[in-house]
């Protein structure tokens, strides 16, 4: 048994449609964390900001801008 017939047995289930759902999956979980992380971290400085603090954190987007 060659290594290209032993890769043709073990891989044959790897398709080019499989492979694109994995990119796209790879993808999708890339711009998600792009996405979510910010907002995340956004959210933990609100909570344990003080309340009477000088230059709080007001709003999503100012607060955004001022990351």
């Amino acid at each position: 048994m060659t290594s290209t017939d032993f890769a043709k047995q073990h891989f044959a289930w790897l398709t080019p449609e499989i492979i694109s759902y994995f990119v796209a999956g790879g993808c999708a979980g890339a711009a998600s964390r792009t996405v979510v992380s910010p907002l995340e971290r956004l959210k933990i400085i609100q909570q344990v900001q003080p309340r009477n603090g000088g230059q709080a954190y007001k709003g999503v987007w100012s607060s955004l801008v001022r990351m």
